[in-house]
């Protein structure tokens, strides 16, 4: 079976979470979730590894996961996901993927801002260390991905820079086939115009455009993770 562990912020409604277990429960109807972080009231039938978040920062997930690392009722193998992944259609396998070298990440503006670069930085030399020469990429994909508890224990007390736990994790698991990004980012692009191999992501622009009125179309009703 399945695991599922959504990384959650804290958030009082937070609706593409909740579009995005719609999603799992139509397409991934025997998927056991947990909620890792903060979970909203409106959520049930999950089990919930809470972790305090002081403030938003992509640190937290490396607190998150760390608490992940060390919760010994969680399963050694499971899906990483973050609350605006959606499934398109029926998943029986979710596949390591990766979108080329790592260092290509130092192209995108994305990553000069300041935590980003850094963990860029930090994870490229980690890697390089343990005798990676030319490390892959496991993030900018925005969709689920597979992960080993062990594999992530200590990340968040890395010595010297922070690291990026998908990029570590997944070079540490090797292999993985190519894939695109799946995030949608601007509020005129149908899901129907991306090659998403099944998986569309959102972000604030796009879940207030189209591509999120044609999610909250697909799953209208509420799913076994409602009140």
């Amino acid at each position: 079976m399945t695991t599922l562990v959504y990384l959650v912020a804290r958030h009082p409604v937070n609706e593409s979470l909740r579009y995005s277990l719609r999603s799992v429960a139509e397409h991934m109807p025997d998927a056991e979730v947990v909620i890792a972080g903060f979970k909203p009231s409106w959520l049930v039938g999950v089990d919930h590894v809470p972790v305090p978040q002081r403030y938003r920062s992509p640190a937290n997930q490396l607190r998150i996961l760390d608490k992940v690392s060390t919760t010994d009722r969680l399963p050694e193998d499971f899906v990483l996901m973050n609350d605006d992944f959606f499934a398109l259609k029926p998943v029986d396998e979710v596949k390591l993927v990766h979108n080329g070298a790592l260092s290509d990440l130092r192209r995108s503006p994305v990553w000069s801002w300041r935590w980003y670069r850094r963990a860029l930085e930090g994870t490229i030399k980690a890697l390089t260390d343990q005798g990676y020469e030319s490390p892959l990429s496991y993030d900018r994909l925005h969709r689920p991905m597979p992960m080993k508890r062990s594999l992530i224990a200590g990340l968040a007390l890395t010595a010297g820079p922070p690291v990026l736990p998908r990029s570590m994790v997944g070079n540490l698991m090797g292999g993985g086939t190519y894939a695109l990004d799946c995030k949608i980012r601007d509020e005129e692009t149908a899901i129907e115009e991306l090659d998403t191999d099944g998986w569309v992501s959102t972000d604030k622009h796009s879940w207030r455009g189209v591509a999120g009125q044609q999610l909250r179309d697909r799953f209208p009703a509420k799913s076994r993770f409602e009140r």
